[in-house]
């Protein structure tokens, strides 16, 4: 399933704005670093909308050890997303920004490792625009490592587990958008 980036504008702020980016995420248990990359298959993956907290969903309280037989003390989950970027964002500065994520978390898009979030800062703002790809798909992978708990359920939420925005901005006055294209 294809998500576009499209309508669902929810505040504009003189020159950006946001909009909403919670739906049709893909989500698997898997932990394989093969879906990082943008040729992996999710088609079989579950479709859901953001915000989505592991710790209540029902799916990842039974054990796997074969999917996540690297690590006694985490689950690792994989959150992916396909989108394309309007036309006229070409000037534009794209942000994601997570309101909530889990603090043990890898960001790639487009298959390239962005950087490693951290909840100590919520919410969380990371420039996406030196990796978009502005001529067609884009796919944004997030794997979450999710703490195990004895009785397998947890008590702080996990996963991305508040909205997710994309916040487009101009690019200042003076500014190359040199900078920003894909080499």
């Amino acid at each position: 399933m294809v998500s576009f980036v499209l309508n669902c504008t929810v505040k504009y702020n003189g020159d950006s704005h946001k909009q909403l980016f919670d739906l049709n995420w893909k989500f698997s248990q898997v932990n394989s670093y093969s879906a990082s990359k943008v040729e992996y298959n999710d088609k079989n993956w579950r479709t859901l909308d953001l915000p989505h907290d592991c710790s209540k969903d029902n799916m990842l309280l039974l054990p796997d050890v074969d999917l996540n037989n690297d690590s006694l003390s985490s689950v690792f989950v994989w959150y992916r997303k396909h989108f394309e970027i309007p036309g006229n964002w070409l000037d534009k500065n794209i942000i994601i920004v997570f309101d909530g994520i889990c603090d043990q978390n890898e960001l790639y898009i487009n298959g390239i490792k962005v950087e490693n979030l951290r909840v100590d800062n919520n919410p969380i703002h990371t420039n996406l625009t030196p990796f978009i790809n502005f001529e067609g798909m884009n796919v944004i992978a997030i794997r979450v490592a999710i703490p195990k708990k004895e009785d397998l359920h947890w008590q702080n939420p996990t996963g991305i587990f508040k909205h997710v925005w994309l916040e487009v901005k101009d690019v200042p006055v003076g500014k190359s958008r040199s900078l920003f294209k894909n080499n």
